[in-house]
């Protein structure tokens, strides 16, 4: 039993504690794109700045009314926000089904110099343009992507890097094609317009109606355009978690994470230290989550960093690497275990619509939960990994409901004491959208999200849409960048501490946390394993325009011949240590990296308690004189270090 005293300071106190167990994340706000317009009405388009040429009536759209151009009208938002260097436009169109060539928008007068721009011709080929300061020009475009009969969501995309632009157009929220051009080009225009695209025999006024415009002065990322997609249209059903709150030491409380009486953040790295010169196969992963040697190498690294948790892909033989990480309770390091299902890259024969398959994953599920359901290590369940991306088959909305019914049986195996079971997703390709059973009311045995999302230096509108389109908590299972730099041939740890901490405060701030992508180099991924392979592919989400697969380590690899690999940690290694580790924050009881008035609060609701009471469990990190008891001194040095950050 816990003593208290001066009551009516304990009453503000456990207020305080119980606003924070409802806290997640910071509100966001009702529209993230710096300029949008619903098209609802002529109100709504006055409000924005609209400048009308012709007569603009309103029509029956994607969501409510949208605007309906005749052939003759168009409007002219002015800002300079449209001089943005780099950006993107999004919106929803349905084109006449006669019409045959028309605008839809431009910057600048398309066919001029200086000019961006979306049209159709041939009746229902998309056509994206941008041209330079020379007038020379590149074309991206969807042949046969428009409709007379149905909306269809468009996201163009340009990026200037390098003394090149980099254009990407997207239909429905899926990549369709992208293009570059090369040369200088002038941001004075001022202004936007809707309705028209240049003049002449390939551009012109639309015909056609509108709906939900959006302007951003960045290039947004893939999964941004899918979510916008998700988003405007009302294609989710964002709900709460319909199963009763665990009885368990890990649970979801209002969207917040909270392990053993306390709010957790995960400060995590996604871990399988494959040796130099091994495959990833399952001969290899057995022996590294068993070798005594490999583990207590790697756990006192991830311990003295500060980590609290690690993020599998692979099942466990058994338990070893769980015994080490939780080190009987003292600094424990949690467990996001991994429930394994093949993808047809995997297996080319699986079938998610086959009864057999669907009974066989699901069985498999409840076995691996109840093997290891009762281990104090175990975080959370974690079904799958990417396998909306490497399911090729039709039908991907099997896979959603196979992951369902899979986290049904992990709940249903550990009963009222269940641990939160997520699916992990690669970037937000088709999550939460209902029309194939990933939004919320159809994913009801599925507590939270995992995403793996590698979506450049910022997430800009990432986390916004995500809570507009669920309310389940989301952990981000895989994030970061690279440590080789292909341009020079060389590693920039600097850039990639520097990419990954930025990242890491976003995740920090608008998650349940992250996990970061990786613990150690992955020299099995493009070539010999026995060589540090560069290869990889392109993308414009890296510092350098290209992922090298093997060169993800917060941990460089040094071969140690027959013994395991030397692990020596690189600038990210230390960078996040900074933040993660405890061990100088006095006060910080619930590690969150600050002392503030919920330090006060945990100690104010243990006061009194002492090491053998039955309250200690839960109290044990607001000893913070580390005395065996929670008395004056632990709130008096948690007063002299308030307002302390790591």
């Amino acid at each position: 039993m816990l003593g208290f005293t001066r009551p009516g300071f304990m009453v503000f106190l456990i207020a305080a504690y119980i606003v924070f167990i409802g806290f997640a994340r910071p509100a966001l706000g009702a529209e993230c794109a710096p300029f949008y317009d619903s098209l609802n009405d002529a109100s709504s388009v006055a409000a924005n700045g609209g400048s009308v040429s012709g007569t603009l009536s309103f029509a029956s759209g994607v969501s409510g009314d949208g605007a309906s151009f005749n052939g003759g009208t168009s409007v002219r938002y002015s800002s300079s926000l449209f001089n943005s260097e780099s950006g993107s436009v999004t919106f929803w169109f349905r084109k006449n089904s006669a019409d045959v060539k028309g605008g839809m928008m431009q910057i600048g007068q398309l066919s001029q110099p200086n000019s961006i721009g979306i049209f159709y011709n041939n009746q229902n080929d998309l056509y994206f343009e941008i041209r330079n300061n020379g007038n020379s020009y590149s074309t991206t475009y969807s042949l046969g992507a428009l409709s007379g009969s149905e909306f269809k969501h468009i996201a163009a995309v340009w990026s200037w890097r390098g003394g090149t632009y980099y254009t990407k157009l997207f239909i429905n929220g899926g990549y369709v094609s992208g293009q570059s051009l090369a040369g200088s080009f002038v941001h004075n225009q001022g202004a936007m317009d809707i309705g028209v695209s240049g003049s002449g025999e390939w551009y012109g006024n639309g015909e056609g109606v509108m709906d939900e415009l959006r302007f951003f002065n960045w290039p947004i990322s893939d999964s941004e355009a899918y979510m916008d997609y998700v988003y405007s249209s009302n294609r989710f059903r964002n709900r709460g978690n319909g199963k009763p709150v665990s009885t368990g030491s890990v649970k979801i409380v209002n969207m917040s994470l909270v392990v053993n009486g306390n709010p957790f953040k995960v400060k995590g790295v996604a871990y399988q230290p494959i040796p130099i010169g091994s495959s990833n196969d399952r001969s290899t992963l057995n022996s590294i989550f068993t070798n005594p040697a490999i583990i207590s190498r790697d756990v006192a690294l991830l311990r003295d960093m500060g980590a609290n948790t690690v993020r599998l892909w692979a099942e466990l033989p058994d338990a070893t690497l769980l015994d080490a990480l939780y080190n009987n309770g003292n600094r424990p390091i949690y467990a996001i275990l991994a429930i394994e299902v093949p993808a047809t890259t995997d297996d080319p024969n699986i079938d998610y619509s086959n009864p057999a398959t669907i009974a066989n994953l699901v069985s498999h599920a409840a076995t691996y939960v109840n093997r290891f359901k009762s281990h104090p290590a175990v975080l959370a369940w974690a079904i799958g990994n990417e396998n909306n991306l490497h399911y090729t088959k039709t039908g991907m909305a099997d896979w959603y409901s196979l992951a369902n019914k899979m986290a049904k049986a992990a709940y249903e195996a550990e009963g009222a004491s269940y641990h939160p079971t997520m699916a992990v997703n690669g970037y937000t390709i088709y999550f939460g959208i209902s029309d194939l059973g990933s939004d919320d009311v159809s994913m009801n045995y599925t507590d939270l999200w995992g995403h793996n999302t590698y979506n450049g230096y910022d997430y800009h509108c990432y986390f916004d849409y995500y809570s507009k389109i669920t309310a389940k908590p989301l952990v981000m299972t895989e994030y970061g960048v690279d440590a080789y730099n292909t341009t020079s041939s060389s590693e920039y740890e600097g850039v990639q501490s520097s990419w990954d901490m930025h990242q890491w405060a976003q995740v920090r701030d608008n998650s349940l946390g992250g996990t970061i992508m990786a613990y150690s180099d992955e020299w099995w991924k493009a070539g010999s394993p026995s060589t540090h392979n560069t290869g990889g592919y392109s993308t414009d989400v890296q510092p350098d325009i290209f992922s090298n697969e093997e060169w993800w380590g917060v941990m460089r690899p040094v071969d140690n011949g027959a013994n395991p690999d030397i692990m020596q940690p690189r600038q990210i290694y230390n960078a996040l240590k900074s933040e993660w580790y405890q061990a100088g924050l006095t006060g910080d009881t619930n590690n969150d990296c600050r002392v503030d008035i919920f330090d006060l609060a945990k100690v104010g609701l243990c006061f009194g308690c002492a090491s053998g009471q039955p309250c200690w469990p839960g109290c044990a990190a607001a000893d913070v004189k580390s005395d065996g008891r929670i008395d004056i001194f632990d709130l008096a040095t948690v007063g002299l270090n308030y307002r302390r950050v790591c």
